[in-house]
C-alpha cells in the first residue's frame, strides 16, 4: 500500500450529494470515486474525507452510500472534528487531529489535500472549456478570492502545508444536458507517479513534476496575502486533463 495519505474534500468533490443546502436528496459520484473507494476497502489506498459539513449531514451520505453498495469506512472528519482558524475571508481547515491520527510527521512529503474550485467570480458559472483554458499560473489570485477554494490547509505555525490537487467542481459542467467533470481516476494516477517520482517524498516529486498541459503545477501566496496579510507560498496542482478524461458523473440509484 502507498504511504500517501489523501484527504478529500466530499461535496463538490467526490459526489454531489444535495439538491439544497445540507439535504440529502441525490447521489452523483465523480466518475473513478466508487473506485478509489473500493482501492482503500481493498488496503491499496490511505484515504480521509475531510469536510466542513456537519455531522449529521454527513452520517446520512455515509448511510446512502451504503444502501446503494458502497461501503466508505475510512475516517471521516466533519466540521465538528477539524480544527478552524478563522481570517478575514473565512476560515481555513487545521488537519492537526488528522495528521495524528495516520501517524504523519510530515505532511508536506505524505500527504495530498483534494478540494474543488468553485468559482471564478460570483456572476457565472464556469464551463469545462473556461476552466481547461485558464491560466492559473499567470493569474494565481483565483484561489484567494470569492471563495473558490473552500480546503486550503494551513497550521498553527504556518509551517509548509502539503500540496493542494485542485479538481473542477461538480455542479455545473455539463455534456449533452447531463453533468461531467474529471475523471478520479485520472487524477489518482498522476498524484502516485508525482508521489513515486519523488522518492516516495510528494513535496520532492512536485519540485520534478512537469504536467505538460494536462496539470498544471502553481505556487502562490494569494491567500496568504489576501486574508492574512503574510507571505506565505502554497502548492497547487490544477489538473485539467484532455477532453477523454472527463465523463458523466454516476448517477447512484437506489439499492
Amino acid at each position: 500500500m502507498s504511504e500517501l495519505l489523501y484527504l478529500l474534500d466530499l461535496e463538490g468533490t467526490t459526489g454531489i450529494y444535495t439538491k439544497s443546502l445540507h439535504v440529502n436528496d441525490t447521489i452523483q459520484l465523480r466518475a473513478g470515486f466508487k473506485e478509489l473507494v473500493e482501492e482503500y476497502n481493498r488496503g491499496e489506498k490511505r484515504i480521509a474525507i475531510t469536510t466542513r459539513a456537519p455531522r449529521y449531514f454527513v452520517d446520512v451520505i455515509l448511510e446512502n452510500l451504503c444502501d446503494r453498495g458502497i461501503d466508505l469506512d475510512c475516517k471521516v472528519y466533519t466540521g465538528e472534528d477539524l480544527e478552524f482558524a478563522s481570517y478575514k475571508l473565512g476560515s481555513y481547515k487545521d488537519y492537526s487531529k488528522v495528521y495524528s491520527d495516520h501517524d504523519v510527521d510530515n505532511p508536506c512529503k505524505d500527504v495530498v489535500v483534494l478540494g474543488d474550485f468553485i468559482r471564478f467570480d460570483r456572476a457565472h458559472d464556469f464551463s469545462a472549456s473556461e476552466y481547461r483554458g485558464f491560466d492559473f499560473s499567470k493569474d494565481a489570485s483565483v484561489f484567494g478570492k470569492n471563495h473558490a477554494l473552500n480546503d486550503h490547509p494551513f497550521s498553527e505555525d504556518f509551517s509548509e502545508t502539503p500540496v493542494y490537487a485542485v479538481l473542477p467542481q461538480l455542479w455545473t459542467t455539463y455534456r449533452n444536458s447531463k453533468r461531467f467533470s474529471l475523471n478520479m481516476g485520472f487524477v489518482m494516477d498522476v498524484l502516485e507517479g508525482i508521489y513515486s517520482d519523488g522518492d516516495s517524498d510528494f513535496g520532492n516529486g512536485f519540485k520534478r513534476f512537469d504536467g505538460e498541459g494536462l496539470v498544471e503545477a502553481v505556487e502562490s501566496d494569494a491567500l496568504a496575502k489576501n486574508a492574512l496579510g503574510i507571505d506565505f507560498s502554497q502548492r497547487y496542482l490544477v489538473f485539467k486533463g484532455e477532453d477523454s478524461d472527463w465523463e458523466c458523473l454516476e448517477e447512484m440509484m437506489d439499492g
